[in-house]
């Protein structure tokens, strides 16, 4: 493997032109700051849609931060929750009710006001079937909502939630949910316009209809070009807005999206994860506008549990057990990534990790034996799905030539574009999928949860009595450290069975100019763009670089 690794990385770097690319002196490229306060963000994807309750994904996210306000959003430097629509809150002894205080002063970019009624109209919404989010899962927590969402409850009216008056929103859990107001900055949390909604149907997203109440409204979309936010004057805190204008680029090439930075045309490189191709970070690791950053996330393959042989969890356990993700992370990425064994990542605090299965390519092969299939002998052919991105092509082949030569079994390939691949791993169609979770709140519960109910993120599709009654446990457990040690155990289901495959943890491996201040670097990688600026000032030198 390692010998395939450097012949990878010497015809990725050819193919780059990495020579060409790499400039001398403390920044990548270009650094002229901007005059006209637009910042230009490389989003890897085109969003699926601009509707918070119908799509999923870091691209999506990006954007949905900065269209709607929610209850509260990310502070910058931690992805804590802090007062955004609501100035405060307060709950009951256990937990258990919720009591959020709105801004009298809020209103959507149509003039109407914003109040506790436009909260209790977008959580049922977001928790109706009908609407069939993918983020549905979260309002779990609020009474009846999953009962609503699965149809055993017909009346959405039924879900938690109630207008105490204008601006009083309450909320009541299913369970005491202690760690609820860290969840709360997700937008699947944020207020809809009803009116545009009612009015103009699924086409209330378009430019010409569309009604946000986040610090920028949506000036421009030009599908897989351009999405343009304009920042919106009549907003709460507009006054501590410092850009006019974000660009969002759905650049899925990587190498075109560094050209870009290269040549001030792109700002930062964002999306999740790795936004800098692999070939590219150890000549970049010098520069002062090269950032790693550690992040709250884990980068796997979902197994659809459901297609035999994948249906044996010998079989899934064979599959993960012979990567070497030690190598992958040293050898191939090099952008300051932690190898996963565990379904959580690592120094979190208070967790007591479970034990993990770890690299051993024997046993791997004696359980595919077990699993009747030795030496890889009958078994068919597999497929692993990835959506495009050269990183996700290279490790996929990677872990392709590991089967293949570990195993002896049969992997194809299947590259899809990022909307059509969404689609597949929400219903399915997959053998192997490309998979990752970044933290959507601090707390192992947004890992764990995706398994609690076969929902539409729960990819791999598998479900398991046992883990789902410790979740349940764990979840309505006032007890701090009984509740984690509830979640390790539900953990340690989860690695048994092997529905999914952690490869490794996430660091946020990306390019910033240094007249971009005040990007979070926070272990969500989640940063409002009302908290960024542009140092038109700036020059190399200049107090503002630091």
């Amino acid at each position: 493997m390692k010998r395939h690794l450097r012949v990878l990385a010497a015809a990725i770097a050819v193919s780059f032109g990495l020579q060409a690319c790499v400039s001398v002196g403390a920044y990548f490229g270009e650094t002229t700051p901007p005059t006209d306060r637009t910042l230009v963000v490389s989003n890897q994807s085109e969003p699926r849609s601009l509707d918070p309750h119908k799509t999923a994904g870091v691209p999506e996210a990006n954007i949905m931060l900065n269209l709607y306000d929610c209850l509260t959003t990310y502070e910058p430097a931690t992805g804590s929750p802090i007062p955004c629509l609501a100035t405060n809150w307060e709950h009951n002894a256990d937990s258990s009710v919720w009591t959020f205080h709105l801004r009298p002063e809020a209103t959507w970019t149509d003039g109407a006001p914003l109040t506790a009624d436009d909260f209790v109209y977008s959580w049922r919404r977001a928790i109706d079937p009908e609407t069939a989010s993918p983020y549905a899962n979260l309002l779990y927590y609020v009474k009846n909502g999953e009962g609503i969402n699965d149809g055993s409850i017909a009346d959405v009216t039924k879900l938690g939630v109630k207008a105490l008056d204008a601006h009083t929103f309450e909320v009541t859990m299913e369970r005491p949910t202690a760690f609820f107001i860290a969840m709360t900055p997700h937008y699947i949390f944020s207020a809809v316009p009803r009116q545009a909604i009612e009015k103009w149907g699924d086409q209330w997203i378009t430019v010409e209809h569309h009604v946000s109440s986040g610090p920028f409204r949506l000036e421009k979309r030009s599908q897989y070009d351009r999405i343009v936010l304009k920042k919106w004057e009549g907003h709460w805190d507009a006054a501590n807005v410092k850009l006019d204008r974000v660009v969002f680029l759905p650049i899925e090439d990587q190498n075109t999206a560094v050209n870009l930075y290269k040549a001030n045309e792109v700002h930062a490189l964002g999306g999740g994860g790795q936004a800098v191709p692999t070939a590219f970070v150890k000549a970049l690791r010098s520069k002062d506008d090269f950032h790693i950053e550690p992040e709250y996330g884990v980068y796997y393959y979902s197994i659809n549990v459901n297609r035999p042989p994948l249906d044996n969890k010998l079989v899934r356990r064979a599959l993960a057990m012979c990567i070497d993700k030690q190598t992958i992370c040293e050898k191939f990425l090099g952008g300051g990534q932690v190898p996963a064994w565990n379904w959580i990542p690592p120094k979190t605090p208070g967790y007591p990790y479970p034990d993990a299965p770890r690299y051993d390519p024997d046993e791997a092969r004696r359980l595919l034996a077990q699993a009747g299939f030795p030496g890889g002998k009958g078994f068919p052919k597999v497929e692993i799905f990835f959506n495009t991105l050269e990183s996700h092509r290279q490790l996929a082949e990677l872990i392709q030539d590991t089967w293949r030569r570990e195993l002896n079994i049969p992997v194809d390939l299947n590259n899809q574009e990022w909307q059509v691949y969404q689609r597949t791993r929400e219903t399915r169609q997959f053998d192997i999928a490309r998979d990752g979770w970044i933290a959507d709140y601090l707390d192992p519960n947004t890992f764990l949860d995706l398994f609690q109910a076969v929902t539409l993120n729960n990819h791999p599709g598998w479900a398991n009595a046992k883990y789902t009654k410790l979740m349940e446990r764990a979840n309505s457990d006032p007890d701090p450290l009984r509740r984690l040690t509830l979640l390790a155990d539900a953990e340690a289901i989860l690695l048994d069975e092997m529905p999914v495959i952690p490869l490794y943890y996430y660091a946020s491996v990306k390019l910033r100019k240094p007249f971009v201040l005040g990007w979070g670097t926070n272990p969500l990688d989640q940063t409002p763009m009302k908290f960024v600026s542009i140092d038109e000032s700036w020059t190399p030198g200049s107090e503002a670089a630091h």
